[in-house]
């Protein structure tokens, strides 16, 4: 694995009223939160293919200190500007989210603030200037998992490979063999009941035997399993490779939408495109 690729994690939304006095709800956010997975990640909203640094590859509804918070875990690649440094000593400790919704509702007549409803996740940024409180990137050193996604077919390969040579059970000619081999124990043993005129207990290898067959099979079972793994995992990247295409062309046809527009954030929404001022550093308008 390449080693400017890191991971991340941390929290990329909370219920509350965004900064553009969004809503965003509990109950929204539970309907629709596995959509943030397998997202791209980008700088400061920026939707190019330059500002694309790396993709989240899961998420979870999680509980802490906080409350509730939609949680993720994901990878970044380094893009020369010391990210990795970045997001270690606290400079760049936040994350956004840009999301669509199905619609924006006024819960009062007398106020301007918007619920959102019908959440879908179109990309997790990292930003100093968030529009939700309480968000939270860091890295990962112990992700939970790494996609398949993200293996190369040579990868994928080694792992069969390790499956396909691991030892067989003797055949059964050579168990035989070994049960006639002499053995001193065996054989004391055997005058002992000859002598005693004993019955004969169960042969020893011949339970072994049993025990080999269920390995052998089980062994059989689970390389048919990684076979069909690897199978899929190929049918997976073509279409990876379907969606990021559709992804870069969605990316510089709002990018071009934006030109101009300096001191605004441009956001897909239900009829368009969203457009409000972005705050100053200070936090004002």
């Amino acid at each position: 694995m390449p080693s400017d690729k890191f991971y991340v994690q941390g929290e990329a939304l909370r219920p509350g009223k965004s900064k553009n006095r969004i809503v965003y709800t509990e109950e929204e956010i539970k309907k629709t939160y596995t959509e943030l997975a397998n997202k791209p990640i980008l700088k400061d909203h920026i939707n190019t293919v330059d500002n694309t640094i790396g993709r989240t590859t899961q998420c979870l509804i999680k509980n802490d200190e906080k409350g509730m918070a939609l949680g993720y875990e994901g990878w970044i690649k380094e893009d020369g500007t010391n990210l990795l440094e970045k997001i270690q000593d606290g400079r760049v400790c936040e994350v956004s989210i840009g999301a669509m919704c199905d619609r924006l509702v006024k819960e009062k007549d007398d106020s301007d603030e918007l619920t959102a409803i019908g959440l879908h996740y179109c990309e997790m940024s990292v930003t100093p200037t968030p529009g939700v409180s309480n968000t939270r990137i860091s890295q990962n050193v112990t992700p939970t998992h790494e996609s398949f996604n993200d293996l190369t077919q040579e990868e994928l390969d080694v792992i069969s490979k390790e499956f396909e040579e691991l030892p067989e059970v003797k055949k059964e000619e050579n168990i035989q063999t070994e049960q006639k081999a002499p053995n001193a124990e065996i054989t004391e043993e055997k005058n002992m009941e000859e002598k005693t005129e004993a019955a004969p207990a169960s042969p020893p290898a011949l339970q072994e035997s049993a025990v080999d067959a269920k390995i052998v099979e089980a062994t059989k079972t689970l390389l048919e399993e990684v076979k069909a793994l690897k199978t899929e995992m190929s049918e997976l990247k073509t279409e990876k490779i379907k969606t990021e295409a559709k992804f870069k062309t969605e990316a510089e046809q709002v990018a071009k939408a934006a030109e101009g527009c300096e001191g605004y954030c441009i956001e897909n929404a239900s009829k368009g495109l969203a457009l409000w001022k972005m705050p100053k550093a200070n936090g004002s308008f």
